[in-house]
């Protein structure tokens, strides 16, 4: 009987094909558009002191008239404390002995587990980036009696998962053009990528009358709720993203609804469809109208923020019968042929920035130098005896905790814009 593979498995040595591929997306740009306004501070809380409202002593009046009733500029201020955020990993003894060299192992045990950690702590802190902190997301429709809402914003699959079907998940509505809330303690029974479902009942009054049509409204966590983590108030936990930023009605610790904050603080939320309340195709119009929402402000975008899948929303708007949309470098000349879009795209100038942690359904247009990345202490790893590996109590292993002391606040919400309701 002649010998085959199966009859010296034993005996027959493996071969790897090293290095160890990544398998899994590691792109953290959100997160580094704001680490380029880092601010780092000592004591209980940073604050930020702001402008908010004009002296109204001013005005024309008649020759020997009354003048104006004296007046003052008006201030307030954000007081932002630190977010703690943490990871760790545990080797064996036995694990570290066996892979002490790459004569062991593609990677030593140690060396792997602390690299990959701190990769996967910058993909934890580049999700919180854009959907940190109670807000999860948007809605806009106003149906009698809806149960279903179109929506978008965080879900489950962004590795942070969502808990949904229990009585403490629950969320409140607020509609953004006045920060109000519309409803409160809304059970939440599901959260998909387009659309939010509710135990029944629409959370807006009847129709939504008192909101008018193109309202767009926050999904907010309750005070008490478990929908973050399965932990109540967990959200009071992560670091601030862009949503909480800019559609939360409290801006750390200072009321900007109408009826009674500062709304000099709100941001500006679009629709693209604002008339019938529904998921609509992007149109430039829109976009448009999202710079110029900001232009009454006084100000501009730098960046535009939004999803892949978006990008095909736009690019849709680029070629075809809609080429004539699409600028050309004349000072170049085009030699040979390539369907598609890669990178550089813009609008108006603004660069537009892929995250796969952008919410689908929305483009957000940022003005950059109003984010601030205040930081308490640097990322790294808990090694102030001088040790960055700690004995585990009774067991033969060693761990390592990395650990990130630091927010995410902007200064000026009235400088950033919203589109959302934008189909994909």
């Amino acid at each position: 009987m002649s010998a085959t593979t199966t009859t010296l498995a034993s005996v027959l040595k493996e071969f790897y094909l090293g290095p160890i591929r990544e398998q899994i997306a590691q792109e953290a740009n959100v997160l580094s558009m704001f680490k380029k306004a880092t601010v780092s501070w000592q004591g209980k809380r940073a604050v930020v002191p702001l402008h908010v409202s004009r002296n109204s002593g001013v005005g024309a009046i008649a020759e020997s008239g009354t003048l104006p009733t004296a007046g003052n500029q008006g201030y307030d201020q954000l007081d932002i404390t630190a977010k703690f955020v943490y990871g760790r990993f545990q080797v064996s003894g036995p694990a570290i002995a066996s892979s002490k060299s790459s004569a062991g192992a593609f990677a030593t045990y140690v060396g792997s587990e602390l690299d990959k950690l701190v990769e996967d702590m910058a993909n934890l802190e580049n999700q919180l980036a854009v959907h940190g902190g109670k807000v999860l997301g948007f809605v806009w429709q106003k149906q009698a009696a809806a149960t279903a809402w179109e929506y978008a914003g965080r879900v489950s699959t962004t590795g942070l998962p969502l808990q949904v079907g229990n009585a403490t998940d629950t969320v409140d509505f607020i509609r953004l053009d006045t920060y109000a809330a519309v409803a409160t303690n809304r059970q939440v029974t599901a959260i998909t990528e387009s659309q939010l479902t509710l135990s029944g009942g629409t959370p807006a009054t009847t129709n939504g009358a008192g909101e008018p049509a193109g309202t767009v409204f926050a999904i907010v966590a309750s005070a008490n709720s478990t929908i973050i983590g399965g932990v109540a108030n967990q959200f009071n936990n992560e670091p601030s993203g862009i949503t909480s930023n800019l559609a939360d009605p409290t801006a750390f610790g200072t009321d900007r609804t109408d009826a009674t904050g500062t709304p000099a603080l709100q941001s500006n939320f679009l629709l693209i469809d604002p008339v019938n309340d529904v998921y609509a195709s992007l149109d430039l119009k829109r976009m448009q109208a999202a710079l110029d929402a900001l232009a009454e402000q006084g100000v501009d975008a730098d960046v535009i923020l939004t999803h892949p899948s978006m990008r095909a929303e736009y690019t849709d708007l680029l070629v075809g019968v809609n080429a004539a949309n699409l600028y050309v470098d004349t000072d170049k000349k085009g030699k040979g042929g390539d369907a598609g879009f890669a990178g550089g795209l813009g609008y108006n100038g603004k660069p537009m920035v892929i995250s796969r942690h952008a919410h689908k359904g929305t483009f957000y247009f940022l003005r950059t130098k109003d984010w601030s990345f205040c930081e308490l202490e640097a990322g790294g790893f808990m090694d102030k005896d001088g040790a960055m590996l700690s004995r585990v109590p009774n067991t033969d292993a060693y761990e390592g905790t990395w650990r990130h002391y630091y927010e995410v606040a902007c200064t000026r919400p009235s400088a950033q814009c919203v589109l959302t309701g934008i189909s994909f």
